[in-house]
């Protein structure tokens, strides 16, 4: 006698169906979820290397007794005002001329960033930085803000400095995935 206790396990034809759906439609979602992850990082990371720089040259300014000069650089010389995002070079300037000479001491140098642009506005529209031996700008409150290189504004970022040395970032107050300026209104890049 042969007994049939047999069962036999498999899959449907729609089981498996249903399940490549779902598979699929979750990889979709970890690809563009992983896009804006990594816009966000690079805002954010972007952001916390401004802090870290201005923090750094604050501090050097009272530590070393000198005024310290942040500016745009690609190298060992302060660039262009627009050029930000090339990167940026602390330095203690001992001779009040705002350039590095061959006896200053370089504090610190900033990578450029190749995700986005940099901007620097202040009150007295200066192209630099500085920060005077009390740790205090040179009455220069301004911002710097960055622009993602897609120019998608919910990446935009914005660091604000007062006179007193003092820094916040933008937030988004108002939940619409955009940040805001201290004014308020919705960052914009131009």
């Amino acid at each position: 006698m042969v007994s049939s206790d047999r069962t036999t396990t498999g899959v449907s034809l729609i089981e498996m169906l249903v399940v490549i759906g779902i598979v699929v439609l979750l990889t979709r979602f970890a690809i563009f979820d992983a896009g804006d992850w990594i816009k966000r990082q690079n805002a954010d990371a972007t952001m916390l290397a401004l802090r870290s720089a201005i923090n750094t040259a604050r501090h050097a300014a009272v530590t070393l007794n000198h005024r310290v000069v942040v500016c745009p650089a690609a190298g060992e010389q302060c660039g262009r005002r627009d050029r930000w995002a090339d990167g940026m070079l602390i330095f203690a300037d001992l001779n009040r001329n705002r350039r590095r000479d061959a006896d200053e001491p370089r504090v610190a140098a900033l990578p450029g960033f190749d995700h986005g642009s940099v901007s620097w506005r202040s009150f007295r529209n200066r192209s630099y930085l500085v920060f005077t031996p009390r740790g205090l700008t040179d009455w220069q409150n301004g911002h710097f803000r960055y622009c993602p290189a897609n120019g998608d504004l919910r990446w935009a970022r914005q660091l604000v400095l007062n006179a007193a040395g003092r820094m916040y970032g933008s937030r988004d107050s108002d939940q619409d995935g955009i940040h805001e300026d201290a004014q308020g209104a919705p960052l914009v890049c131009r």
